[in-house]
């Protein structure tokens, strides 16, 4: 059975995984790709985290997650509602993905 203190440090793990990942990610479109974020205030649930603003009127919805981090069914409803309007939402699931998606806009943009 789990302790108060162990889930508080659980959470806390999770949310300097989150904080660290998010930081990242804030400085790569910032540096390498010379884009802005957006970071979308949470007025309703299941709606995208971000809106990256990207050089050549190129923008992305993109929820970013840590690898252990689940997409809830409320985010994939208004994700599958999107793809109904012809936009994609991007969910990056961990370091490794923000990592690659990262570099396919850098290609895309050269």
């Amino acid at each position: 059975m789990t302790t108060p203190r162990q889930t508080l440090t659980a959470a806390h793990r999770k949310a300097k995984l989150e904080a660290d990942l998010e930081g990242k990610f804030y400085r790569m479109v910032k540096g390498i790709l010379r884009g802005e974020i957006v970071k979308i205030a949470p007025t309703e649930t299941g709606i995208p985290d971000r809106l990256v603003v990207l050089p050549g009127a190129r923008f992305h919805l993109v929820e970013l997650k840590t690898e252990t981090g689940v997409v809830s069914p409320k985010q994939k409803f208004v994700h599958a509602k999107y793809a109904r309007l012809g936009v994609h939402v991007w969910v990056l699931e961990g370091e490794q993905a923000m990592l690659d998606w990262v570099a396919d806009r850098q290609r895309l943009n050269n």
